[in-house]
């Protein structure tokens, strides 16, 4: 312990001990709440000696008492104040993907309703900033449905197209229309859509686009191509018997 506490009521204790006893007495009393060692007392002061090392055992239990206290209040003190930062970082970061989320609404266009007795090709056009160049740069109404189509999934999964990026893809549609056809295009789109794809994969669209998906010539009443049917020959000859397929099951 690193003090002794004497109350002045311990004059009356000593009162009857000499200057000499009382010095003893008091240097016994530091030595042993500094060292935990009993001094030599030969006089009056070995009398009061028990009660004075007593009351010195007593005060240091106190003190460990109230160091112990400090300690676990110290502690809680730190568990409260870590706690209350977990709690702070956790509701700023909800705040956070609030924010986010908000400024997604407001960057997302928003999807108009359609009118009714509205056509859909007209219900996508108002649902789409743009919509004019895909108008004008596809011929194919097919193509058409499938990049309005395309521009509507990446809106609902949260991924609108910024105008440039827009602008980009619908040349690179155009680009992969003018060499592969557009019915292929469009057939890559909603395979794209289907898949639940982030992207589309362009060179996809080539490498089917350049295997035979057919091996029945053409018939006779049509021009005569040698080799295999082309992409849009085929899709045009598939039409052509689904139709003549579900006119005989009409009849």
């Amino acid at each position: 312990m690193t003090y002794v506490k004497v109350f002045v009521t311990f004059r009356q204790d000593v009162a009857r001990l000499s200057f000499e006893e009382i010095g003893r007495l008091f240097v016994a009393m530091l030595l042993y709440a500094e060292e935990d060692v009993e001094m030599e007392l030969p006089g009056l002061e070995g009398i009061l000696w028990p009660n004075v090392k007593r009351l010195i055992d007593e005060e240091e239990r106190k003190y460990r008492e109230l160091c112990e206290r400090n300690k676990k209040n110290r502690a809680m003190a730190e568990v409260r104040k870590m706690e209350k930062s977990v709690s702070l970082t956790t509701r700023d970061q909800e705040q956070e993907k609030e924010k986010e989320y908000e400024q997604e609404q407001e960057h997302t266009p928003p999807i108009v309703p359609r009118e009714a007795g509205a056509s859909t090709a007209d219900a996508r056009a108002r649902e789409i900033e743009g919509d004019h160049k895909i108008e004008s740069l596809f011929k194919t109404q097919e193509l058409r449905d499938a990049v309005r189509d395309w521009m509507i999934y990446k809106q609902e999964k949260r991924q609108p197209y910024e105008p440039m990026g827009q602008e980009i893809l619908i040349r690179q549609l155009r680009d992969a229309a003018d060499q592969h056809g557009e019915y292929a295009v469009a057939a890559e789109l909603r395979t794209s859509m289907a898949s639940n794809y982030q992207g589309i994969v362009f060179s996809r669209i080539g490498q089917d686009a350049a295997k035979p998906r057919y091996g029945t010539p053409l018939p006779s009443s049509a021009a005569p191509s040698p080799g295999w049917d082309t992409p849009d020959e085929a899709y045009c000859r598939m039409v052509r018997e689904e139709l003549a397929r579900m006119g005989s099951r009409e009849s």
